[in-house]
């Protein structure tokens, strides 16, 4: 999903802000399954508000400085909706850059691939207690009636994490033997 798709999206949700409430929303609901990091917010905001998907008004708050406010319209709405429904073709095509290490395998020294698949265990072992932990942060922010949907995509994610810390210790224990001896996959 697109930038622009997560900021119309959250201004839908939690109405106008400026860009550090933002991304403050980013950090705190949507980190845990998109990577977005603050300048490429500004930029995406200025470029949509300038494109005619936000409105953006100045506003001054007692003594701190000048912030630009966003907002949602009609416009930004509409591409909104039209992207959400682009997304319900549930298109599954994963992509993993490292697959071309077990390709080219001949050409890897297999200890660093050893080393690799164990730090990529213990990476989504990391990332699995970090769902568990930040789960019911993430849930106290959001709407009640959204609450349910978060759960899924938090198990969502977590079936991923599992399968991909499964996967890459099967490949532990049955890569090929450092005498280059073969082992047949579990």
């Amino acid at each position: 999903m697109s930038v622009p798709f997560y900021i119309l999206g959250l201004l839908r949700r939690f109405g106008p802000r400026h860009g550090y409430q933002i991304d403050k929303i980013l950090v705190e609901q949507v980190a845990d399954f998109a990577r977005i990091k603050l300048p490429n917010v500004y930029y995406h905001l200025d470029r949509m508000a300038a494109g005619g998907d936000l409105d953006a008004a100045r506003e001054k708050n007692s003594s701190r400085p000048e912030k630009t406010v966003f907002s949602i319209n009609k416009q930004g709405e509409e591409r909104y909706l039209r992207e959400l429904a682009a997304h319900l073709s549930f298109a599954y095509r994963p992509c993993f850059d490292y697959d071309a290490l077990f390709y080219f395998a001949d050409s890897v020294d297999r200890e660093a691939l050893r080393n690799a698949l164990a730090r990529l265990v213990h990476e989504m072992e990391a990332a699995l207690a970090a769902i568990e932990t930040h789960e019911s942060h993430a849930q106290a922010g959001l709407p009640k009636e959204s609450r349910p949907w978060a759960t899924l995509l938090f198990d969502h994610h977590r079936a991923h994490y599992r399968a991909e810390a499964e996967w890459a210790q099967r490949s532990l224990d049955n890569m090929p033997g450092m005498d280059g001896t073969e082992r047949r996959m579990k």
